[in-house]
């Protein structure tokens, strides 16, 4: 009898071990951020004068794409070539009332919310403590270090992704801009331990609930994102055979 029970101890010791040894499902999030700057929606309400920094404690930094055909690491950018919602972007360009301020695509894993981690994402023109514009290419911004003097960035913020029965999706985006834009002059509101600088933010402030190769709008009168989560087989994305599917407050003009 004994025996039977240290041999099942064993069975399950070699199960625990066996499933610690698995690797974690990796996704894939292609995310796309632009503008839409008009007069009609910078006069469509009285936008609170206020700078805006996201709170990046216990957030972390995508890291650059290595290039090559290693295999990839959790949290680290796809390379351009590999780089999702390429016609979604494509269209965009194309019009003029359109700015891409951030177009990115990375791999990590999804856990439940509270094992899920915050990303810090950015991109767009940079600021100085001035609020002066910094002439930069961020693109594809992919760390801050490779720009110490940029202070403030166009596009700024954070999402964390999630899961329980359906994925998650919660954001805090913030587009800073010069005051100017509203004619407001120098007077912006100090955050924290910032000084007051000619900067005013807007917010998109959400919580989304999505499926697998969902096309997500995130919707602002000024800005807005793309988003899409994709499961991953072998580091290749697994696409659904039915037509993809949009989730969206409303559609932008043109796309």
């Amino acid at each position: 009898m004994k025996k039977l029970i240290a041999f099942f101890l064993l069975l399950l010791c070699a199960n625990i071990n066996i499933a610690d040894a698995a690797p974690q499902k990796l996704y894939q999030i292609d995310l796309v951020v632009f503008s839409h700057i008009s007069n009609n929606a910078l006069q469509s309400e009285n936008w609170p004068n206020v700078l805006k920094v996201p709170d990046l404690r216990r957030s972390i930094e995508l890291t650059a794409p290595t290039g090559g055909a290693t295999t990839m690491a959790s949290y680290q950018l796809l390379s351009a070539d590999q780089t999702g919602l390429q016609n979604e972007v494509a269209k965009l360009i194309e019009n003029s009332d359109y700015n891409v301020l951030l177009h990115l695509s990375w791999q990590q894993p999804i856990d439940q919310i509270r094992q899920a981690k915050w990303i810090h994402i950015y991109g767009g023109q940079g600021y100085d403590a001035n609020g002066q514009i910094i002439s930069t290419n961020t693109f594809n911004a992919t760390s801050a270090d490779n720009n110490p003097g940029i202070k403030y960035w166009q596009l700024n913020g954070k999402i964390r992704i999630s899961r329980d029965i359906y994925y998650n999706i919660n954001n805090q985006l913030y587009l800073t801009m010069p005051e100017s834009i509203l004619g407001q002059g120098d007077s912006a509101t100090p955050i924290g331990d910032f000084q007051p600088v000619p900067l005013i933010s807007f917010t998109i402030d959400e919580n989304r609930r999505t499926k697998l190769n969902e096309l997500n709008y995130l919707d602002h009168p000024l800005f807005g994102a793309l988003i899409k989560i994709m499961a991953l087989k072998n580091g290749t994305p697994i696409l659904q055979s039915s037509a993809q599917r949009v989730s969206a407050n409303r559609h932008a003009s043109g796309m």
